[in-house]
């Protein structure tokens, strides 16, 4: 089913990909050792976000929360998979424009991941691409400037591509920060 969901989403079909994923996580939710399960959890990540892209915020991020749960049980909260998870939430959050609530999240995320790998990882890319979005939303010219010539950093020091980068650098100038 999570296989299907796959399918439904490269094509675009949210509504098919959300019913999949949740026939998917109803099925593992009857597996007595899948309730805790990093399965589940994926599953439940992917029916975020189809249910996301589908319209439905609320529901997604209920699912959303939930997987963050299940894998901060599973791995514990330095993990760089609850990292992204708590990434992905925050991105949710932001759209629903609980913008307070999405800074909190994201910025969790990143402490994790800093104190886990330190300041310059490559890992702190797509947070901190995040980050000054959600700064740059929340009108907060400063914090967006300073997340970007961070991710700038980390992009130079380990070659990362730069496609995504450059896109968001071109934002910064044409919105002023």
């Amino acid at each position: 089913r999570n296989a299907h969901g796959l399918a439904c989403a490269s094509a675009s079909d949210w509504s098919g990909a959300a019913a999949a994923f949740s026939a998917a996580a109803a099925l593992l939710t009857r597996e007595p050792e899948a309730t805790a399960s990093d399965a589940l959890a994926l599953v439940l990540s992917n029916l975020a976000h189809a249910c996301a892209r589908d319209g439905r915020a609320p529901e997604a991020m209920r699912h959303a929360r939930r997987a963050l749960a299940l894998r901060e049980s599973l791995v514990g909260q330095a993990s760089p998979v609850v990292a992204r998870t708590r990434m992905d939430l925050a991105v949710l959050l932001a759209s629903a424009w609980q913008l307070a609530a999405a800074r909190a999240m994201l910025d969790e995320a990143l402490l994790r991941l800093e104190e886990r790998f330190g300041p310059h990882d490559p890992r702190l890319a797509d947070p901190l691409e995040n980050s000054s979005r959600l700064s740059r939303l929340s009108g907060d010219p400063d914090r967006a400037v300073a997340d970007w010539h961070r991710l700038h950093g980390i992009v130079e020091r380990h070659q990362l591509p730069t496609t995504r980068q450059e896109a968001l650098a071109g934002r910064q100038v044409a919105g002023g920060a």
